[in-house]
């Protein structure tokens, strides 16, 4: 019962009066809330995708694709997110049978801008199939995944394969593949179990890894398996797993291996004594070896080395002693000791100085070190050495090939860092792709000769003293992503003006830096962060980056003046924190394409 006076009596009186009432249509309700109009074809399309019957689903997905609407799929999959194949629900579809929202992510068209971002920042994806040997279009789903460092597949017949230039992990079980030859080329670990080719052939043999340049670790768990010739082209190989191939009876392909270093055997048919004494030494039957304290072996001689004379008691000495001499705190020294070596020109020289120098691509510190040379001077002395051996040095040509994520820290002390690097050493180590320096340097200037690092990908700097600029830089073709953080004397970003392949770049704790105007033409700069950098008064030289799509601003008190970002033409998200009261947000409030933006936490745009 309504009381007297209310809204729905007040109605019901107007309408016995017979006076017409005016009223507002769905459409003017949703508005006053804020919410999009409503749209019966989404809405029927919606309901079929959110369906329980597979049946039902796959004919909304057939309607879906028909219309070739990229704004269509892009309302569909707002909200959504993908990680390791699995989605999470977008707004609109919050639950759906599995596979419908990735399949929509996989089927938007070209013209789908948000599909096109959310299948490029996909690194890691898992296969596996609602049944059970269910087939999947490699090339189609590799060719829209470019950037895939991680792929696992499980219980799929996987026909076709594109290629993955950025693939660093594979693992293939229980399944059926058309063509691996097409995916191993950059990968540096291989798990394969169970895995069939293409009409269910049985793996018999590991020559599909023949391509496998990179390859430094690999699980084999092929029942049928009885050839490992292959292998001996994987240059790189440091670990090998063979458990439970039952029919392999025999490695002595692999004698000579420069790289490896561990074998597992167990549950396989190889014979102990029938392995040959250089190889054996490398190899467990055990069923859970300890492969860390294996992986510290020194790797075999090539097949056809005569054996290794005993040093005599005068060598041994005059090599400790060089050691100790490498140890010093003084690196014009070092430098000096460095050069003699070089003069000499002797690879077994340098074989016996680098013979416990090891490298770990999992370590978190330095993965670049030695027992040998724990002194201030350590690194220094490793990557001299490096650098200045000989082509003959079948030590320090292994550990060159064998650096791709180098990770080199200083020591944690307050004071100025002890550990003066040369970084043109880093150009002996050819297959470097990520560097990553923390609290090392001053850096050696070598005048006006240039860095060039042809596959370095990402360049972390940390902490380093005497660093003022990039002017080091030279060819550097692949540089996608550059951190400078925590260096008191970086003053200048000039260097990178012209870069056409840098996309993120992060300034961080920079208290020299005072502008950016040197950042202007980079063409390829998508992401930028900008933070406790108290010398900028503005953001002058952001005006040339036409990419530039995302904004972070942390800790800048002194900008007063944000008026360039009406320059950026692709900027949809701004994030500021810290920026002084009296700032001006016209720039932002006024920006034509802007999504998104938050200053000191209060949300202006999105």
């Amino acid at each position: 019962m309504s009381s007297d006076g209310s809204p729905l009596d007040t109605l019901l009186k107007k309408l016995r009066a017979g006076e017409t009432v005016a009223t507002k249509s769905l459409d003017e309700i949703r508005a006053a809330r804020g919410l999009a109009p409503a749209d019966p074809h989404l809405d029927a399309l919606v309901s079929k995708l959110r369906s329980g019957k597979r049946e039902t689903a796959d004919e909304g997905l057939k309607e879906l694709c028909a219309t070739g609407d990229g704004a269509l799929f892009d309302r569909l999959l707002e909200g959504a997110s993908f990680e390791e194949g699995a989605a999470r629900p977008s707004n609109l579809l919050p639950s759906t049978l599995p596979g419908v929202l990735f399949t929509i992510l996989m089927e938007a068209p070209e013209n789908s801008k948000l599909a096109g971002e959310m299948r490029a920042s996909i690194t890691r994806h898992l296969i596996h199939p609602d049944v059970k040997g269910g087939s999947v279009d490699g090339n189609r789903l590799f060719s829209r995944l470019p950037n895939l460092t991680s792929l696992d597949v499980r219980g799929a017949r996987l026909t076709g394969t594109a290629k993955l230039p950025h693939l660093r992990r594979l693992t293939i079980t229980d399944s059926e593949i058309e063509d691996l030859v097409g995916l191993v080329s950059s990968v540096t670990a291989i798990t394969l179990s169970n895995v069939k080719l293409a009409g269910g052939a049985e793996m018999q043999s590991l020559d599909a890894l023949e391509g496998a340049t990179s390859l430094e670790w690999l699980t084999v768990q092929l029942p049928s398996l009885v050839d490992v010739r292959a292998l001996a082209s994987t240059l790189n190989l440091r670990c090998l797993k063979l458990e439970g191939c039952s029919k392999l009876a025999d490695i002595n392909a692999l004698e000579g291996h420069p790289s490896l270093r561990a074998v597992g055997l167990f549950g396989t048919a190889v014979d102990m004594k029938g392995v040959v004494k250089p190889l054996r030494e490398l190899c467990s039957w055990a069923k859970n070896p300890n492969y860390d304290k294996m992986l510290k072996k020194p790797p075999q001689a090539p097949r056809g080395t005569p054996p290794k004379p005993a040093p005599s008691a005068a060598a041994k000495n005059a090599l400790a002693e060089l050691k100790a001499l490498l140890a010093t705190s003084d690196r014009e020294a070092m430098s000096a000791w460095l050069a003699k070596i070089a003069a000499l020109g002797d690879a077994a020289i340098y074989d016996s100085l680098l013979e416990r120098v090891s490298f770990d691509p999992d370590g978190k510190k330095n993965n670049l070190a030695s027992r040998s040379y724990r002194g201030p001077l350590g690194v220094y002395a490793i990557l001299g050495l490096l650098a200045g051996a000989p082509a003959t040095s079948r030590v320090a040509s292994n550990l060159r090939t064998a650096v791709k994520d180098l990770k080199i820290s200083g020591p944690e002390t307050d004071g100025p860092p002890a550990c003066p690097l040369d970084l043109l050493h880093l150009q002996a180590l050819p297959n470097l792709e990520t560097v990553e320096l923390r609290s090392v340097g001053p850096f050696i200037n070598r005048g006006a000769e240039k860095l060039s690092l042809p596959l370095v990908r990402a360049i972390d700097f940390f902490d380093i003293p005497g660093l003022e600029n990039l002017e080091v830089f030279g060819d550097l073709p692949k540089l996608d992503s550059l951190d400078v953080s925590g260096c008191d004397d970086f003053a200048s970003v000039g260097a990178l003006a012209g870069n056409t392949t840098i996309s993120r770049l992060t300034l961080w704790n920079l208290p020299a830096l005072k502008q950016l105007k040197g950042l202007s033409g980079m063409p390829a700069l998508y992401s930028l962060t900008v933070a406790h950098c108290p010398g900028l008064t503005s953001l002058d030289g952001l005006e040339e980056l036409p990419e530039l799509a995302g904004l972070y601003l942390k800790g800048c008190p002194n900008i007063t003046n944000i008026e360039a970002i009406l320059g950026l033409s692709a900027l949809e998200r701004i994030d500021i924190k810290g920026l002084p009261a009296a700032t001006s947000l016209e720039p932002i409030l006024n920006h034509p394409k802007l999504e998104s933006a938050q200053v000191n936490g209060e949300r202006l745009r999105g």
